[in-house]
């Protein structure tokens, strides 16, 4: 998966590297600049600490092990980088002190069933969101896809080539129709590039509180501001949840610097543009931690993270 130039190989790993050294090497040298987050899959390199085996030793490092994998490690930035790494910014500071390996996750809630629409646009990039949730959501259970080009197919074999069982349907009368657990959200699962809703997106989404679904959507044109659409949820009993809309004013805050005394390593998956990847790395990469044992949480910045569950953003 190439994202602008940076590579991420999703494969669990229990080796994190930045640059030329592990990251407790990296915190005794006070490294604390941009570095290369390497999952490293073999003995190779100049120096090997594994995590969680130990997080915080410091011991030898190994021996070289023999491997097929050529080792292209290297750690100037942006310089001979192969498959395996991910640009990152790694704000270590004495965090790396605070590691913790644990096995505790936290409650997730019981998942929604829910219908993404995504109208010609699943196989395309504008259907960021719609992907998104058929790859991972913990808020809610997708039941269907709607996009008549792609109608007939199942979504995960469209979006990666695997199979996940989620149909992709032409309309909403045949997601309505399927068997198993009755959907009660309607999730506009586009991102066009004008944020706003063509005549056939509004036309859908007025079905869809017709049919007593509540509304999510993460675009930039607020349905609860169109009188129209406020009217008909009231008038159907249904929700509409704009994504996008930010607090009321006295419910926001200054920036007051407080992150800084948060003690933990902070991760940055970055980008030179939309719909290439960061979210999805930045899941994986959450997923790989945690099933290391190393308790890792995402802090979404976007509206599909945010619609997918995230609990931090």
């Amino acid at each position: 998966m190439q994202l602008a130039g940076v590579y991420w190989l999703p494969k669990a790993s229990s080796q994190l590297w930045i640059g030329a050294s592990c990251l407790r090497c990296a915190a005794h040298s006070g490294y604390a600049d941009v570095g290369l987050l390497h999952e490293w899959r073999h003995s190779g390199g100049t120096c090997i600490h594994s995590i969680p085996a130990d997080p915080l030793g410091c011991a030898d490092p190994r021996p070289p092990a023999a491997t097929s994998e050529p080792c292209n490690l290297d750690p100037r930035l942006g310089s001979g980088l192969g498959n395996g790494w991910v640009l990152a910014y790694l704000a270590f500071l004495n965090q790396v002190n605070d590691l913790t390996i644990s096995s505790t996750s936290h409650q997730v809630a019981p998942q929604t069933a829910a219908i993404v629409y995504c109208e010609g646009n699943f196989a395309g990039l504008d259907g960021k969101t719609a992907h998104g949730l058929v790859r991972f959501s913990e808020a809610f259970k997708i039941r269907a896809i709607i996009d008549s080009q792609s109608a007939g197919l199942d979504a995960g074999l469209v979006l990666d080539g695997i199979s996940n069982g989620i149909p992709i349907v032409a309309d909403l009368s045949q997601a309505l129709a399927l068997p198993g657990p009755c959907a009660t959200t309607f999730i506009y699962g586009m991102a066009p590039a004008n944020g706003l809703y063509g005549k056939d997106d509004r036309r859908v989404l007025m079905l869809a509180i017709e049919a007593g679904l509540n509304l999510v959507s993460g675009m930039r044109e607020f349905l609860n501001d169109d009188s129209e659409f406020a009217l008909a949820a009231v008038r159907h009993h249904v929700t509409i949840r704009d994504v996008r809309r930010p607090p009321a004013l006295k419910d926001l805050r200054l920036f007051n610097g407080s992150i800084a005394k948060a003690r933990c390593i902070r991760i940055a998956v970055l980008g030179t543009d939309g719909a290439i990847g960061k979210r999805t790395t930045a899941t994986l990469l959450v997923q790989a931690l945690n099933a290391s044992g190393i308790h890792a949480v995402l802090v979404s910045t976007g509206q599909t993270g945010l619609i997918q569950g995230g609990r931090y953003g």
